[in-house]
């Protein structure tokens, strides 16, 4: 977004980068009930969700967060 990219491709980067993160949630979430609880268990599913968070607070508040890139 800071880069001044296209709208339509930052939208088409992160519906794909959110699949991807559900995918893992889904992942840790057959591990949850399989029985395999530690570490990277929860370590993986914070990493995804707030990955999954980002990507969809990029694209409802894109255009609030580009000036804001812009600045840093």
């Amino acid at each position: 977004m800071g880069l001044g990219t296209p709208k339509l491709q930052i939208r088409v980067m992160a519906a794909i980068a959110s699949f991807y993160a559900t995918v893992m949630i889904l992942h840790v979430v057959s591990w949850f009930l399989v029985g395999v609880v530690m570490a990277p268990t929860y370590i993986l599913l914070a990493l995804a969700s707030l990955c999954l968070s980002i990507n969809i607070w990029g694209i409802v508040h894109s255009p609030r967060v580009i000036p804001l890139l812009r600045r840093i």
